[in-house]
């Protein structure tokens, strides 16, 4: 009897070992995204047919990476439709968003790590003096890109509505 023999499952020698980025799903999904023309919304329901599979649950990777892989190779940004599909962008709109979201997610970081660094400084009793300022150099950090990030977005609400800024401003000095 021969106990240390590996016995090899059908699914497992069926399956490739390659990138994520070279799979044949994800390969599949990113030629439907690429074929999709500037403002055209590709649904959930086209991106499982061509995968193969649900892409909503489980399988949202799949999507990712085709998206990854397709910005990576030819710059096109595509936008979420909630509950829909995806927006290929045209280039003006594209630049616009990628940027926008970047500055979204960089201020919504800092916030997170400044309050759950704050939380920990508060209860910590015994951290040493140099941690301490190490922490307060940390929270200060953050603090200024949660700033910087914020200052942008008042910019722009400035320009799109000159009245209610005045109004804002005034009301935050008293």
């Amino acid at each position: 009897m021969e106990y240390n023999k590996v016995v090899a499952i059908p699914e497992q020698r069926a399956r490739r070992r390659m990138d994520s980025g070279d799979r044949s799903e994800v390969l599949a999904v990113a030629e439907r995204l690429m074929t999709a023309s500037n403002n055209e919304v590709v649904t959930y329901d086209d991106l499982s047919r061509a995968a193969g599979c649900d892409v909503r649950d489980t399988r949202r990777w799949i999507v990712l990476r085709a998206i990854k892989l397709i910005s990576k190779t030819s710059g096109v940004v595509f936008a979420n439709e909630r509950g829909v599909g995806y927006r290929r962008l045209d280039s003006e709109t594209g630049v616009k968003h990628a940027g926008e979201k970047a500055i979204k997610r960089t201020r919504s970081a800092a916030r997170h790590g400044r309050q759950n660094l704050q939380h920990a400084v508060q209860h910590a009793n015994d951290v040493s003096p140099s941690e301490q300022r190490y922490a307060n150099q940390r929270l200060a950090a953050l603090g200024l890109v949660e700033h910087l990030t914020r200052l942008r977005r008042s910019e722009r609400c400035r320009m799109k509505h000159p009245n209610r800024w005045t109004i804002w401003l005034d009301s935050e000095r008293y």
